[in-house]
């Protein structure tokens, strides 16, 4: 009899519990029954996102290095990846020291991915339309490769003393890393050129050393003395990609075909009750209000705690915006790195004139 009471009240609880619970996701519902109309963020980040009017498919070489990033024709040997990891790192001149014996060769061999680089740095414009997956976005890796295959070329013409050669590469390196950085949709292809021109004036460097120093000023390529300007420093361009993608991914989760067959009963169960608390544009309108604080360096406002039970999934989706602040500090180490390298180069010839 006392075990029959236990259950009854176990029970009991068991149903009350499971109408609270029931209760409080129908308030949930009839607090999210309404999306958001477009904010004046998210409107302002629209605007952005328009590609040039002069862009055509045939003058846009994101296009082409996009179509051909993964052809087999780029693989590099194991000479040129581990000098890729080492110029990476702290070893790069000792690394190229060590190839210098197979440098004719390493280069020969890799004729192709060199006509690559090549015919990207002819095109007139970079731009990233923003990915609808993850899976869109290309691997940067055999343009990272073909810039260190560029740099060896200049190496080899450095060792020549070939000075018109070294300009005219350097030149052509980083002309299209500067294109490259201020035409990036996505924050990703932008710490790519910010990487990729810290690694210019890193092996420029070591590159100009094997020069005469009387000669070195005037190998200097002419826009080692452009300063760097406020469109390819500033990350707004690539927070509003990021923006772009964002609404893209909570887009495709909302698909019906999102729930995938191969989820269990209960993942797919979790998914369908999530579905109508994610209200895609009131998080496209959070995420924007989020991303245009960092771009005009605000602070967000604190919101009352009952915020959260609109779009709460969105809201917890959003959450998870990193700080931009490390990569808009990366950006900001590009113009005193070039001033040190016009300054490096300037002294060292005025040091031998004396």
């Amino acid at each position: 009899m006392q075990l029959a009471k236990v259950v009854g009240y176990l029970l009991k609880t068991l149903v009350i519990l499971l109408g609270a619970v029931a209760t409080c996701y129908l308030v949930l519902l009839a607090i999210n029954w309404q999306d958001e109309q477009p904010s004046a963020a998210a409107l302002a980040l629209q605007q952005h996102l328009q590609a040039p009017p002069q862009l055509s498919q045939d003058n846009n070489g994101y296009r082409y290095f996009s179509s051909h990033s993964a052809d087999n024709a780029l693989s590099v040997s194991a000479l040129l990846a581990d000098l890729t990891r080492q110029c990476g790192g702290q070893d790069c001149q000792s690394a190229l020291l060590t190839l210098q014996p197979q440098l004719d060769t390493v280069i020969t061999e890799h004729q192709q991915l060199a006509d690559f680089y090549r015919r990207l740095q002819q095109f007139e414009y970079w731009y990233e339309p923003v990915p609808a997956t993850m899976d869109a976005i290309p691997s940067y890796q055999p343009m990272l490769q073909a810039q260190q295959l560029w740099l060896l070329k200049a190496w080899q013409a450095a060792l020549q003393q070939d000075t018109a050669a070294v300009k005219s590469l350097l030149q052509q390196d980083l002309q299209f890393w500067r294109r490259t950085m201020a035409g990036s949709q996505l924050l990703l292809g932008k710490m790519v050129s910010t990487s990729a021109i810290k690694q210019h004036f890193s092996v420029a460097s070591m590159i100009l050393q094997q020069l005469p120093v009387a000669e070195r000023s005037a190998t200097l390529p002419n826009n080692w003395s452009q300063p760097f300007d406020d469109k390819e420093l500033s990350l707004q361009q690539a927070l509003v990609g990021e923006w772009a993608f964002g609404n893209m991914v909570i887009a495709n989760m909302l698909q019906p075909e999102a729930v995938k067959t191969e989820q269990s009963l209960t993942d797919a169960t979790v998914s369908l009750l999530l579905q109508p608390l994610l209200l895609p544009q009131a998080s496209s309108n959070d995420r924007a209000s989020l991303l245009l604080a960092q771009i005009n360096a605000e602070t967000v406002p604190a919101r009352p705690w009952y915020n959260s039970l609109y779009n709460p999934v969105g809201k917890l989706l959003n959450s998870v915006v990193p700080d931009y602040a490390l990569y808009q500090q990366q950006l900001r180490e590009l113009e005193p790195l070039r001033q040190q390298a016009v300054l490096t180069t300037g002294a060292s010839v005025n040091s031998t004139a004396q």
